[in-house]
């Protein structure tokens, strides 16, 4: 129960938009520091990047899943960015938490078959919906700091696919469980968000 609560509480949004005071970054060092800390604290993004790295082994390119799902961060980052969000706020948030919770169900299904198209549209789809959730803690930042920024999150994303694809050998079944119980953690809170 302590558990629950505590993910229910770490996963908001102040821990992932802590850097600036919930405001835009304006250095880019803030920026920089605010890209590592996003995909770190805000446990539906994190919870999504285990189970994808441990999906990545499932697939003949792995590599390129991963480079996949950081082309479509960026290109829903960029779209939010301009303007373009179907999705916003709660809902958002909730639909990435969401991936999270599918992304740990999918790991946790026997490995028996390799992920075929329905993969690669799904993690293009929760690419861009992880991009735009990003987007909402630097709307306004300055040009440079948000490269600063992307830049960061594009090699912590990375970074954390990249260990959990080494540790899945070992521990496929509790990155799975953690995965679906942060992004189920994470509904929790954006649905109950205003």
């Amino acid at each position: 129960m302590i558990r629950v609560a505590f993910l229910l509480f770490a996963s908001t949004p102040a821990w992932a938009h802590h850097g600036e005071n919930m405001r835009a970054p304006a250095t880019l060092l803030a920026g920089a520091i605010g890209g590592v800390a996003h995909p770190v604290l805000d446990f539906a993004h994190l919870g999504f990047l285990l189970a994808l790295g441990v999906l990545a082994l499932r697939s003949p390119r792995p590599v390129a899943l991963l480079a996949w799902f950081g082309l479509f961060t960026l290109a829903g980052a960029l779209a939010h960015l301009a303007g373009i969000e179907p999705l916003e706020g709660r809902w958002l948030a909730l639909w990435v938490g969401a991936t999270a919770l599918l992304a740990g169900a999918a790991v946790a299904t026997p490995a028996g078959e390799k992920p075929g198209a329905w993969a690669w549209c799904a993690v293009a789809v929760a690419g861009a919906l992880h991009g735009s959730r990003y987007a909402e803690s630097v709307e306004g930042a300055a040009p440079a700091v948000l490269a600063a920024y992307f830049a960061t999150v594009l090699l912590v994303q990375a970074a954390i696919a990249a260990v959990a694809r080494a540790l899945a050998v070992r521990a496929r079944h509790a990155l799975a469980a953690s995965a679906a119980l942060f992004g189920g953690a994470a509904m929790a809170v954006a649905w109950m968000q205003a």
